[in-house]
């Protein structure tokens, strides 16, 4: 898989939902976006229906994206609800051959994991183009996509917010990175009820879930039997949960709860979510975990973007 070069296209694909630009406030993010891209650098492409409310047409702008010899890397528009209607028509075929780096967060993570479950190859937990790239960019996430993308950098992910991370159950584990957003990626395990969660390190995000709605949503994760599995899990922002006017538990402190007699090891950061700043994450790479040093990252050697 190649890393990114100034003057590469980035193709923007629009899997979770279709792009809709209704007012002045979203084209401005947009039109953000499209030139904090070219300030990186970049070309962009986008995809042909993006706003087509057709997922098999959303779908086919992600195989001809991934087709094409000219565009490098493929980042797309906006989360959404729709990513499962999309997969259903991914040519995973073409994209075992022609890998190259996918990104996005949200209801895209049921995409990501999917891709990597049907090819081996890594995809990337990171921002999305409007909201992410367009409304929400900082120096942190440009400082990430030339760290990552294009030197092809990965080591110890970084410490973004202001309040410190912290070790929710001590321990230490390795296992390969997988996860996103916490409803999302429950429809990726919904839709792959064989997938193996052993020697997995599970990093979850949530946006507007309340305790009500999560504890409902965890009931699934623990029929799947995916607690009793994971080598560890990390856990960062909750945007609903952890506003000031928020008085139900934390998402940790429930699955803390959940999990009392296992021992695998927790650790809670905000360095991804939404509404905020990014790290980058890779999916399907050999990570580690260090909740008692409060550090996670990707081991050494297990990805190459050459």
């Amino acid at each position: 898989m190649k890393r990114l070069m100034l003057g590469d296209t980035i193709g923007i694909v629009a899997p979770s939902s279709p792009l809709y630009l209704d007012g002045d406030e979203l084209t401005q993010y947009w039109r953000s976006a499209i030139n904090n891209l070219l300030k990186l650098g970049l070309n962009v492409k986008v995809g042909m229906f993006v706003s087509d409310i057709d997922p098999k047409k959303r779908a086919n702008d992600i195989n001809y994206m991934f087709y094409r010899d000219d565009v490098a890397a493929i980042f797309c528009a906006t989360g959404g609800s729709k990513s499962q209607e999309v997969i259903e028509h991914i040519d995973f075929d073409i994209i075992s051959e022609n890998p190259k780096i996918i990104m996005g967060q949200s209801d895209v993570s049921n995409l990501l994991n999917t891709i990597t479950l049907k090819t081996g190859m890594p995809t990337f937990h990171g921002q999305n183009v409007l909201w992410g790239i367009g409304k929400h960019f900082s120096e942190i996430d440009e400082r990430e996509i030339f760290k990552c993308l294009f030197n092809g950098s990965f080591d110890v992910f970084e410490n973004l917010r202001f309040s410190n991370p912290h070790c929710i159950r001590s321990g230490f584990c390795e296992g390969v990175l997988v996860g996103g957003n916490f409803d999302c990626f429950r429809k990726f395990f919904l839709n792959n009820p064989d997938f193996n969660f052993k020697n997995k390190i599970l990093f979850l995000e949530s946006f507007m879930l309340n305790q009500k709605d999560t504890i409902y949503a965890l009931a699934d994760y623990c029929k799947a039997g995916l607690f009793n599995q994971i080598s560890g899990l990390v856990i960062g922002n909750n945007y609903y949960m952890q506003r000031t006017d928020y008085s139900g538990m934390q998402l940790e402190e429930m699955i803390l709860h959940l999990t009392d007699d296992l021992s695998f090891p927790i650790l809670k950061v905000d360095s991804f979510g939404h509404c905020m700043s990014n790290i980058i994450i890779p999916i399907g790479v050999q990570g580690f975990l260090n909740s008692d040093d409060k550090v996670w990252g990707v081991s050494p050697n297990s990805i190459n973007l050459r």
